[in-house]
This record gives C-alpha cells, sequence and structure tokens, in this order.
C-alpha cells in the first residue's frame, strides 16, 4: 500500500512537470509568433513614417532653399512633433555632407551604405541603440540627397510590447542594451528557472540582423501540482 502511495506520488509529479512544460512551451511557441507579426508591423508604421515625412519636406520644397531651409523645416517640424516617433532626421546632399539635421538626442553619424534602407546605430557616446531608416529626397538644384530618420529601441519601446506576465529584452550583437523592466531587469535574464520558457528573433526577420528580441513567458499549468 505505501509503495502504491509512493509510485503515485512519483507518477503525478512526473505527469505534472511535464505538462508544466509543455504548457510553457506552448505558450512560448505562440508568443513568437505574435511577436514576429508585431515587429513587422513595427518596422512597417517606421518606414511608412518615413516616407511620409519625406513626402512632406519635398513637397514644402524647403530643401531647395538653403538660406532659409533651416528655419523653415524647424517650424515644419514643431508643429508636426506629436505625429512622429522618431528622434533625429538626417538630410545629406550627394557628397555626404549634412544638409539639414534635428536632433533630440545629440549629433549622430549615418550607419548605412548608399544602397540600405534600413539598419541599426549604436551611439559611442550614450550607448543607446537606435533603428534607422534612408530615403533619397529632391533637393532641387543639387540633385537627389539621403533621409534617414532614426527611430529609438529603448527600455520604453519594450515596455509597450510587452504583454501581462511577458518580459523583452533586447541583446546587440553580445550585448543586453534594454529590457521592458529597465534598467533594473537586465540581471533577471542572467538566470532562467524551469518555470520560464525563453524564446528568440531577430528584430527585422534576417538572419545576419544583429538585434535579438528575448521573449521571456513564465507560465502556469492548466492544474496545481495539488490538483
Amino acid at each position: 500500500s505505501d509503495l502504491f502511495v509512493v509510485a503515485l506520488s512519483f507518477t503525478s509529479a512526473l505527469i505534472y512537470n511535464t505538462a508544466l512544460k509543455n504548457a510553457a512551451h506552448e505558450r512560448a511557441q505562440n508568443l513568437l509568433a505574435f511577436y514576429q507579426s508585431r515587429l513587422a508591423q513595427i518596422e512597417r508604421d517606421w518606414e511608412i513614417q518615413t516616407r511620409d515625412f519625406k513626402t512632406r519636406i519635398e513637397f514644402s520644397r524647403y530643401l531647395e532653399e538653403p538660406n532659409t531651409s533651416a528655419i523653415n523645416l524647424h517650424s515644419f517640424f514643431t508643429i508636426q512633433g506629436g505625429e512622429r516617433n522618431f528622434v533625429q532626421l538626417l538630410v545629406l546632399d550627394q557628397t555626404g555632407k549634412t544638409r539639414f539635421q534635428l536632433s533630440k538626442d545629440g549629433q549622430f553619424e549615418n550607419p548605412l551604405q548608399k544602397n540600405e534602407t534600413s539598419g541599426w546605430y549604436r551611439d559611442v557616446t550614450s550607448g543607446k541603440l537606435y533603428r534607422v531608416f534612408q530615403e533619397n529626397i529632391w533637393l532641387g538644384k543639387d540633385g537627389a540627397g539621403k533621409m534617414l530618420t532614426y527611430f529609438p529601441l529603448d527600455n520604453a519601446l519594450l515596455y509597450q510590447l510587452a504583454m501581462p506576465g511577458v518580459t523583452l529584452a533586447a541583446r546587440y550583437r553580445n550585448e543586453l542594451v534594454s529590457t521592458s523592466l529597465g534598467s533594473a531587469g537586465m540581471n533577471n535574464f542572467q538566470m532562467q528557472s524551469n518555470t520560464v520558457e525563453r524564446k528568440e528573433l531577430q528584430w527585422s526577420g534576417s538572419l545576419d540582423d544583429p538585434l535579438t528580441l528575448i521573449i521571456e513567458a513564465p507560465v502556469k499549468a492548466l492544474f496545481s501540482a495539488f490538483e
């Protein structure tokens, strides 16, 4: 009788642990699919916003008047400020010289090659990370230049993306750069328990993308250990 009770308890524990792991794995797979779709939508939104402001600037023809372009464009962006998510806009002429720059975080560089449409920029001074988009833009008599927009990838963005009970982190190359828990949450990704399932995906979907989104999903089994 005692042996039967022990065997039953052992079997029940195995069933419980298996159910717990299966529930965590299934939950993590669902979250992975959700965030793949969510990141693709964010990329599209940022790209559309970049093209939208490029069209507005070209339509205004402010860049065709170098003597007044800076004043006029700063006024334009003051009015349009609530509609944009990028923190910097950079306009370069054909030689790569800065024609106009709007910035909240300081002087940034162009991290992209001539034919690249998007990429990453890590500011060496602050350590902040930005998603950068590049578009051709008409400068008038000087021909076509480049317009770049910089969208921050920080704790605030991951906090907005995190679902209840889910923690997110971003790893750029081999360094953790932001989490949905803020700076204090960096150490939480060094340890992992049996009740937490993790999944990782490249931000843009490309395997060579240096930015990885880490999804940490604590999941409870469908029944308690007592049950």
